[in-house]
């Protein structure tokens, strides 16, 4: 008998009384003839009942404390309705007998039993604040691992084929994990990729959804594999260890390994350690920078590694958050270099006098909170930029496109026919459906001028002073152009005229700007998300400005016709901004009937909603005509002892 199996002989048919014997009671006979040979297997689809009570229970919300409580439950249930429980009043344990185990629902207690141990191990790393929480994790990482090794076991003896793969996987994904906890990087890598292994050959067989969860299993165990690899690796020196480490918990993040997402995170914080040990000198605006604050270099890291995410990202929607973050680092960093001015000033012993080391300690402090200002500043400003192209897109899709733009649009829509879209290039924000107004996008830029002053304080550089000046300008007339179309919005004709007008002179004087810049100068100032070299940026919404003029100038014209009627609010917003409106609502119009047909936009939906009266007062009006009938007749005479 193999180990674990010598204290209970449980049956599913047996009473009470049966189940509490153990093996030492066990009769000679039985002993000596045993259970007959095993002529039926059962099937158990382990990796589909785990991730359906997961997702059903918890985890889809990252509620490992409700999972942990579910498979306590659930273990209560199966050993009751199995009649295997561990005694009453007094605890006896109890190990599952394979030959004995004659009903399919044995397979689920270590199944559960490995789960409960997992999700309480995945409790305690969520625990920061107990230091003694990575220990309990341990623990019950290793009786999670013992537990799936109980599964395997018992698989081997009473399920089939398929169950046993399963099983095996799943007992070598729970050691891996074990493994990796414990940093034994080559036993960690051989463990997951035999259950990597077993999974991608699982996921060529049975129906879609299987084969689907087999493969989403797959995607979770890959950067765990790359994370082994990576650290077997770093002995011998790597190359770019915090690129390497910010795709893999990137990776860990998507396929939402836990495990190795602690890992990540402590071996990112080590390798920023490390190099903010290194790190003692920053170059800007030709000048070089001494970082003494330990706290500050390492936001500074931090920081460089959000702006590495940035560059790597194609998506609008996921550079907000990566741009929120950044700048948040940028803040601790701040507060960090002001912490330390606090701190030195609080050393002198005379409140009244510094000494020539603090003052030279503050000296050294202020160009590293300029340039720390000025990178936030900057940062600030291209996080604006690309919020206003993204929303100058939906609301004129002219003000945010140049030709090679256009052109990848124009794959993308037939990429979207085929259904081959790649969803990193595609922006949600652009296909929301609701519009934005000119004037937040005026807002937007407003925002944006007031910290290009701020940067332009900061460095004070000829050559960055000329390419501000030039930059400001192009702002000015991007500003001035949703100006107009905001005007145009308000049907108001005459001032967008004006204004798009304004928009040229604006551009022009930008363009001499440009000119007068050496030609050898490729600074990061002179472009305009996405990526767009400021000079064709300005002769894009050039165009655009002279061609919403001459729409502004014939919408003035019909105005002026006699018998002309006001355009409404969804008309002249679809005039200024080339967008159509809905069919019923250009009935009276070729131009836009046409375009609302060829777009298929028949009505807008929902509607509309109209004010109307909450009373009618119909009923009010019919009283005055109404003639009631005469009731004098039914009234009751009055009697002489009414007062008595």
């Amino acid at each position: 008998m193999e180990q674990g199996e010598a204290t209970t002989v449980p049956a599913a048919t047996t009473d009470a009384s049966a189940v509490d014997q153990t093996s030492a009671s066990t009769s000679a006979e039985d002993m000596a003839t045993g259970p007959p040979p095993r002529t039926e297997f059962y099937s158990l689809e382990v990796l589909h009942t785990i991730k359906t009570a997961q997702m059903q229970h918890g985890l889809r919300h990252e509620d490992h404390q409700r999972y942990r409580q579910y498979c306590t439950r659930r273990l209560r249930r199966v050993r009751k309705s199995l009649h295997f429980k561990h005694g009453k009043g007094k605890y006896v344990k109890k190990s599952i007998n394979h030959r004995y185990a004659n009903d399919p629902r044995f397979l689920l207690i270590p199944l559960y039993s490995a789960e409960r141990a997992w999700s309480y191990a995945m409790e305690k790393k969520e625990d920061a604040e107990n230091p003694r929480a990575k220990f309990g994790m341990g623990a019950r990482l290793k009786k999670a691992q013992h537990w799936a090794a109980e599964l395997l076991s018992l698989c081997n003896h009473i399920a089939d084929d398929k169950t046993k793969l399963e099983a095996e996987a799943y007992s070598a994904w729970m050691s891996a994990n074990f493994l990796l906890y414990h940093e034994q990087w080559a036993d960690a890598r051989d463990k997951f990729s035999l259950a990597r292994r077993i999974y991608d050959q699982l996921g060529v067989v049975g129906h879609v959804e299987q084969q689907e969860e087999f493969k989403q299993r797959v995607r979770e165990i890959d950067p765990s594999i790359r994370f082994c690899t990576y650290n077997l690796n770093v002995a011998g020196g790597a190359g770019d260890q915090e690129s390497t480490l910010s795709e893999l918990r990137g990776d860990a993040h998507n396929a939402a390994s836990a495990v190795l997402q602690a890992q990540l995170d402590k071996v990112m914080a080590d390798v920023r350690k490390k190099q903010s040990e290194t790190m003692r000198e920053i170059s800007w605006g030709g000048k070089t920078i001494s970082v003494k604050a330990d706290k500050a270099r390492e936001h500074i890291l931090a920081a460089q590694e959000q702006i590495f995410e940035i560059e790597k990202t194609n998506n609008i929607d996921a550079k907000v958050p990566l741009y929120d973050h950044l700048l948040y680092c940028y803040t601790e960093a701040l507060n960090a270099i002001r912490d330390d001015i606090r701190a030195s000033q609080a050393k002198p012993q005379f409140a009244d006098k510094k000494n020539v080391k603090q003052e030279v300690h503050e000296e050294n402090l202020k160009p590293l909170t300029a340039y720390v200002t000025y990178q936030k500043v900057w940062r600030s400003i291209e996080r604006d930029l690309l919020l206003a192209h993204s929303l100058a897109t939906q609301l004129d899709p002219l003000s945010g496109s140049t030709e090679a733009e256009k052109v990848s649009a124009e794959k993308e829509k037939t990429q979207e026919k085929e259904g081959e879209s790649d969803s990193t290039t595609v922006s949600q924000s652009a296909r929301s459906g609701r519009t934005p107004k000119a004037k937040e996008i005026v807002k937007l830029y407003d925002v944006v001028l007031q910290n290009l002053e701020e940067v332009q304080r900061l460095r004070i550089e000829d050559v960055f002073s000329k390419e501000c000046a030039a930059l400001k300008l192009g702002l000015v007339a991007f500003r001035a152009y949703f100006v107009g179309l905001w005007y145009v919005q308000g049907s108001k004709w005459h001032e967008a005229i004006n204004i798009f007008h304004r928009v040229e002179r604006h551009v022009d004087a930008a363009a001499a700007h440009l000119k007068a810049l050496p030609s050898s100068n490729n600074s990061l100032t002179l472009r305009i998300p996405p990526d767009t070299p400021l000079a064709t940026a300005l002769a894009q919404f050039k165009a655009n400005a002279r061609a919403k003029s001459y729409a502004a100038q014939a919408q003035a014209l019909l105005a002026a016709l006699p018998g002309a009627t006001t355009p409404t609010a969804s008309q002249a917003s679809a005039a200024g901004t080339g967008q159509s409106v809905a069919l019923v609502d250009a009935l009276d119009s070729y131009e836009g009937g046409a375009r609302a047909v060829e777009q298929g936009r028949l009505i807008d939906f929902p509607p509309t909603l109209i004010p109307v009266a909450a009373k009618p007062i119909l009923f009010d009006l019919a009283l005055d005509a109404i003639t009631f009938p005469d009731l004098e007749s039914r009234k009751k005479a009055k009697s002489f002892f009414r007062f008595w």
